[in-house]
């Protein structure tokens, strides 16, 4: 789908029982347009291990363009 993909970290933020990191993904779709979609990642840890599995989080509305066969939002 995203020949060209891409994951760039924006921020991260570790408190004393959770990591919270921001990822923007980027590539090329199948149709030719830039796609830029946000993510974030919330993970429970204790004693520095990851304590849970991690909760992921993507920006919906520009999932949806990214996978629209013209490249926007229907």
């Amino acid at each position: 789908m995203v020949p060209d993909l891409a994951f760039d970290l924006v921020s991260l933020r570790v408190g004393e029982d959770f990591w919270v990191v921001r990822w923007k993904l980027s590539g090329t779709s199948a149709a030719g347009g830039a796609v830029h979609i946000g993510l974030a990642d919330f993970v429970l840890v204790e004693n520095g291990a990851v304590k849970e599995q991690q909760h992921s989080y993507v920006d919906g509305v520009a999932m949806q363009a990214a996978l629209a066969p013209n490249g926007a939002a229907s």
